[in-house]
C-alpha cells in the first residue's frame, strides 16, 4: 500500500513565459516532498503531487517559490476546489488545501494511524542519527 497523496494544479492565465519557466526550475530543483506530475507543451499548467505525510514541508516550499508572483492570474486547484494565489500569509495558504483535502486526509489517519515520536528519546535518537537527516536550505 503506498502513501496517500494530494495534488496542487497550478494554472497560469496569462502568458508570461519567462516566469513560468523560472518557477518550474525552482520547482524542479527542489524536489525534495513533492513531484511535477504533469505539465503541458506550453508550461501553463503544473500539476504537483504531495505526499500527506509531509504536507506542512511541501505546501510551505511551494509558498516559498509561489509568494513572489501573487497574483489573480494564477489558479490554484487542490481536490477539486479552485482558488486564486493571492494568499496573504502562508496560513491561508495551508488552511486552503488542508480544508479542501479535509476527508481524504482525514480517512487516511483513520485507515493508517499516525507518526508519533516519544519526545523524550527524541533528542538523544537525533544525536545519534544526525548525519541522515536531509536539511532543507532556500
Amino acid at each position: 500500500m503506498g502513501m496517500a497523496d494530494f495534488y496542487l494544479r497550478i494554472t497560469f492565465i496569462e502568458d508570461n513565459e519567462q516566469d513560468i519557466k523560472l518557477i518550474f526550475e525552482k520547482l524542479t530543483s527542489n524536489n525534495s516532498f513533492s513531484t511535477i506530475i504533469e505539465t503541458d507543451n506550453k508550461l501553463s499548467t503544473i500539476s504537483i503531487e504531495g505526499k500527506f505525510d509531509n504536507m506542512l514541508p511541501t505546501l510551505v516550499l511551494i509558498f516559498e517559490i509561489f509568494r513572489e508572483y501573487k497574483s489573480d492570474k494564477i489558479i490554484v486547484e487542490t481536490y477539486g476546489v479552485k482558488e486564486k494565489f493571492n494568499f496573504e500569509n502562508i496560513e491561508d495558504f495551508v488552511y486552503y488545501v488542508v480544508k479542501a483535502n479535509k476527508n481524504k486526509l482525514n480517512s487516511y489517519y483513520k485507515e493508517l494511524g499516525y507518526f508519533s515520536i516519544d519526545s523524550k528519546r527524541y533528542y538523544k535518537t537525533r544525536s545519534r542519527l544526525r548525519k541522515y537527516y536531509k536539511k532543507i536550505t532556500k
